[in-house]
């Protein structure tokens, strides 16, 4: 007994909204990592991008130990 095919995909129009923004979506991210991934400018703004994480998280480190040294100076003034 042959199998049943599955319907045809409904036409653009008719296509779920969400869909159609998910693929719009997909499409534009992986325009943005081939050129992070495959162009030489995008190399150097991702390794800066790196480098900059980097630096944030260690201040925000920094600042949290600063604080952390504050409200213990605090807490043995009372």
């Amino acid at each position: 007994m042959p199998s049943i095919p599955p319907p045809p995909p409904p036409p653009s129009s008719q296509k779920n909204p969400v869909r159609v923004l998910r693929d719009k979506y997909k499409a534009k991210v992986a325009k943005w990592e081939k050129f992070f991934d495959e162009d030489p400018l995008g190399q150097k703004i991702a390794e800066h991008y790196a480098n900059l994480r980097a630096l944030v998280q260690e201040a925000r480190q920094r600042i949290r130990k600063a604080l952390a040294n504050y409200v213990k100076q605090l807490e043995n003034e009372n």
